[in-house]
């Protein structure tokens, strides 16, 4: 029988927490990117679930976790500290995709004792759509607290009424490839992750947030960054700074099809096969022999 995912708000002596939890094993920390939430299933099916227990927190400002004082990348990462406290987990591997970078090679930094290894895909790690990029403006009118969730609805109508060209179009939004006709099955995918998003308030509070280099030297394990080689969204600079700067990190650059969406589309079984075998090979050798 499948597993059935878990959601509800934790309390924790830094404040509530939206958590969503599936499997049951070694635990598997999960930093969502922009725009999503504890709803996010992109790792769902990359591990075996009677291993593995995916842990998925709303980040503050997203889902129904508050802001709150939480503007830095070490606020966040200190709220996920508590939660993991107040769920009494073990050491976790940790997966930071896209915004959710910072904050989890923060938490990584940080609280060394609570990570076992570390993956970003298609991280943001230094300064990313800073007033100079044509996309500063766009980005801050979109997807400010007022009007996002109309514009979420409105994308979400176009894959409900034209979701060929819907796709098409947002895939031309994040890759620079050419990935040509988006599959039947990657359209369901895409649908599925848009029918989630919502901005509110957190994607604003992620456009503001900086992580001194320093951080990055301070994480002790073992790190695999992932990105593309066709990223439109994030440039592959950010993951090359970040693997010069973490002592003991490995890059993989990949020539998949959907660029900033790693996950997904034609090449998307390399990527997950790379977090997979990593995560199996850093969380997992000393607890499977204790069992």
């Amino acid at each position: 029988m499948p597993f059935q995912s878990r959601i509800s708000v934790v309390g924790t002596s830094l404040g509530p927490v939206e958590v969503r939890r599936i499997g049951r094993g070694l635990p598997i920390l999960y930093f969502h990117g922009g725009q999503s939430d504890a709803r996010n299933t992109t790792y769902d099916h990359i591990f075996d679930l009677d291993r593995y227990e995916l842990i998925v927190p709303s980040r503050p400002g997203y889902g129904r976790t508050p802001l709150g004082h939480n503007q830095a990348a070490a606020d966040t990462a200190r709220l996920i500290d508590a939660l993991a406290g107040a769920l009494e987990l073990p050491a976790a591997a940790v997966i930071g995709v896209s915004l959710g970078a910072r904050p989890a090679i923060a938490f990584a930094a940080l609280f060394p004792a609570r990570t076992r290894s570390l993956v970003l895909s298609a991280p943001i790690t230094g300064r990313w759509l800073t007033r100079e990029d044509p996309r500063w403006y766009p980005a801050h009118m979109a997807y400010n607290p007022v009007v996002e969730r109309g514009v979420w609805a409105m994308t979400r109508m176009a894959f409900s009424v034209a979701p060929h060209l819907a796709a098409q179009r947002f895939v031309r939004g994040i890759s620079t490839g050419s990935p040509g006709p988006v599959a039947n099955d990657d359209i369901a995918n895409l649908q599925a992750r848009v029918r989630t998003y919502r901005s509110r308030r957190g994607f604003l509070a992620d456009l503001h947030q900086s992580l001194d280099d320093d951080c990055l030297r301070h994480v002790q394990s073992p790190t695999l960054i992932q990105h593309s080689l066709h990223d439109a969204s994030v440039d592959v600079s950010q993951s090359k700074a970040a693997a010069s700067l973490i002592p003991n990190a490995r890059l993989r650059l990949y020539d998949n099809a959907f660029g900033h969406f790693l996950w997904l589309g034609p090449g998307s079984a390399e990527v997950e096969a790379d977090a997979r075998e990593f995560i199996e090979a850093t969380i997992a050798p000393d607890a499977l022999a204790a069992e």
